[in-house]
């Protein structure tokens, strides 16, 4: 669902080739706020989503939940970055090689590779350590019971404090960032959505 008011362009749904070509034109040449709510979606219209939105300094903001490529990509290329209250935005992993022989001989129309290359510009342009979306915190509390616990009917995630983002990753330009005091908090609204969250705290400083 696309929708224009005068001062936003709000997207929800799953992020496709299509979304990415009408979220594109919708934006262009507009100073609009892009407010999103997806659970993810294609990884390379995602990322060709984050370039556009880098290379025009648009800001995002994301309510409800923001996941995997909306993450990965969509969110952290906002100029000024908005986490709505209650909101889930969690992590689930960007290409972090090139697809292998057997994969691009399946992939008949090369988006795999498309979306790993357009994956790795997006990060250089961002200026954003990419591990932010390929690997989760190993040192949390609860890592080896999140991961020992795989369960493939779930989507496994995992999310970061802003302090985390800022510090660890370089993430710069977040104007507002909900993240509760409890991790239950934020499990339990995982929960809700069949998720399985890894929940970040804040190191001490």
């Amino acid at each position: 669902m696309l929708l224009e008011t005068k001062s936003a362009v709000c997207f929800a749904g799953r992020i496709t080739g299509l979304a990415e070509q009408v979220i594109v034109k919708k934006l262009d040449g507009k100073n609009k706020i892009f407010v999103v709510n997806s659970f993810g979606g294609d990884a390379a219209a995602a990322a060709i989503i984050g370039v556009f939105i880098l290379e025009n300094r648009i800001d995002v903001a994301a309510y409800d939940y923001c996941l995997s490529a909306c993450a990965n990509y969509i969110f952290l290329a906002g100029h000024r970055k908005y986490l709505a209250p209650s909101t889930i935005l969690a992590w689930h992993g960007a290409p972090e090689a090139e697809p292998t022989p057997r994969q691009k001989l399946l992939d008949g129309i090369g988006r795999l590779q498309q979306g790993y290359q357009m994956s790795q510009l997006f990060y250089r342009m961002a200026k954003i350590d990419r591990r932010v979306a390929t690997q989760p915190d190993p040192r949390l509390p609860h890592f080896e019971e999140w991961k020992s616990g795989w369960d493939s009917s779930r989507r496994h995630l995992w999310t970061w404090t802003r302090q985390s983002l800022e510090r660890r990753f370089g993430v710069q330009g977040i104007e507002a960032y909900w993240y509760p005091d409890d991790p239950q908090e934020l499990i339990a609204l995982g929960e809700k959505y069949d998720i399985k969250l890894l929940v970040d705290r804040d190191e001490p400083r």
